[in-house]
């Protein structure tokens, strides 16, 4: 009898003791003790939140900073190369992935294309643009030299994109010609001179005429290719050509919500229904599918971005395994006493990886707060660019970043998953461990 009541009262006390111990670490105590635990290991939980609020701060703001490169170049593309959709002669897009390399032929169009191309559904403006390769002859020199000619009255993004260090721009149908810096500096050229202007004709005869410098410049954006052209009047480059009528390039800028897609489909149908047996093969090109160089350019970057993540992971993941080794080393015997108490393994886990995931999430949201304030206040005053090659390279004299939600989303949610995966291997081991054992070691 004695042995059963004493058996009894045993069970009644584990009973108790496994109650006791289920209530002290419920969900809500978990955080409780996980907080505890961080605060009583300042130092070692410092410097990881700092590496983590670093980290979560790097992940939202390049994300950001990216997206602003992407818009950016794209809108300074489309409104200064481009338009959004452009007819030209038809070209390999596999050998001629940069628009600004290619050679493009000559063409013509009738006045009733233009009036039925004004009539599409979507469309907004158009531009002509003639580009082709000469020689500017000086006094002293030949210089071989790619010219853009464009309508000043036609092209107005294209002409606020001009900063002049002497002079300005030409007038709308005179014979001058505006040149980058580096090349009037190069070859001593200066507002005022006279050049000549050697080209082949459209009729592949030799033709020159004289032009007056009117101005040395540098461009704001897309400055890498920009900075290559030399500039002249569409009308001037006619005459210069032989052909009062000719063009390379057409651009076609849209209606804000318009389908591009449909509306390169009429504009085919116009191409072919055109009817002028003496041009090449044209064909009207969205913007995106002519500039392959801005896919290679964009996916470099998200590569970038990519590795960049890569390496932060990483560097978390690494930095906070050896902190859950070091927790579970030194306290082996404060687990012992939890299951002791009736802590079950997947509660023991519970605190451990809480511990991780609490530390993780508090630095994450600091870091993403401190990127969205950094974003908030960049993407008004904008960020200058000092040097010529990152502005020809951004596209901009000044980047601004832009909102990319799946950066925010990314910069709270990764480190919390690589602190859960980074302790929760140790956090099983050691949950498994059974009392007598933990209570042994050192």
């Amino acid at each position: 009898m004695k042995t059963s009541k004493d058996s009894a009262i045993k069970t009644s006390i584990d009973n108790t003791s496994q109650r006791i111990g289920s209530f002290f670490i419920s969900f809500g105590n978990t955080w409780s003790l996980a907080s505890r635990n961080i605060l009583r290991q300042r130092s070692r939980s410092f410097l990881l939140g700092l590496l983590i609020l670093f980290a979560s701060f790097v992940i939202v703001y390049f994300s950001q900073f990216l997206e602003g490169v992407s818009k950016n170049f794209t809108k300074n593309l489309i409104s200064l190369a481009s338009g959004d959709i452009y007819v030209s002669s038809k070209v390999d897009r596999k050998a001629d992935g940069n628009l600004f390399d290619r050679d493009y032929e000559y063409f013509h169009l009738s006045p009733q294309f233009f009036d039925n191309l004004a009539k599409l559904e979507g469309f907004s403006s158009v531009s002509h643009r003639i580009e082709f390769n000469a020689r500017i002859v000086t006094d002293s020199d030949t210089i071989p030299q790619r010219i853009m000619s464009f309508d000043p009255m036609q092209d107005s993004a294209l002409l606020n994109n001009f900063t002049f260090t002497t002079g300005q721009m030409f007038n709308p149908g005179e014979y001058g010609i505006i040149l980058p810096e580096d090349v009037a500096r190069r070859y001593g050229v200066t507002v005022g001179n006279r050049v000549r202007l050697l080209a082949k004709s459209v009729n592949k005869q030799i033709n020159l005429i004289d032009f007056i410098v009117t101005g040395i410049f540098r461009t704001n954006n897309l400055s890498a290719w920009f900075d290559t052209y030399a500039y002249i009047d569409l009308k001037a480059a006619r005459a210069l050509l032989d052909d009062t009528g000719t063009l390379t390039r057409l651009n076609i800028h849209l209606d804000k919500g318009a389908q591009p897609k449909a509306f390169v489909a009429d504009l085919d149908k116009l191409l072919k229904a055109q009817g002028m047996s003496n041009n090449p093969n044209l064909e009207a090109t969205y913007w995106a599918d002519g500039a392959g160089f801005f896919s290679e350019l964009t996916m470099a970057m998200q590569l970038g971005y990519v590795i960049v993540i890569v390496i932060i992971i990483t560097m978390i993941a690494a930095s906070l395994a050896l902190a859950a080794v070091m927790t579970v080393i030194e306290r082996t015997k404060e687990i012992a006493t939890l299951g002791a108490i009736g802590a079950t393994p997947p509660q023991i886990r519970r605190i451990l990886v809480g511990e991780q995931i609490l530390l993780a999430g508090a630095a994450a949201l600091l870091g993403t707060t401190l990127a969205g304030v950094l974003f908030i206040v960049t993407s008004y005053t904008g960020i200058p660019l000092n040097t010529q090659e990152l502005r020809g390279f951004l596209g901009s004299s000044h980047f601004y970043p832009a909102f990319n939600f799946d950066g925010f989303l990314a910069g709270m949610l990764v480190p919390l998953l690589v602190a859960f995966l980074a302790t929760y291997i140790f956090a099983r081991r050691a949950s498994k461990l059974s009392i007598a054992q933990a209570m042994a070691d050192p």
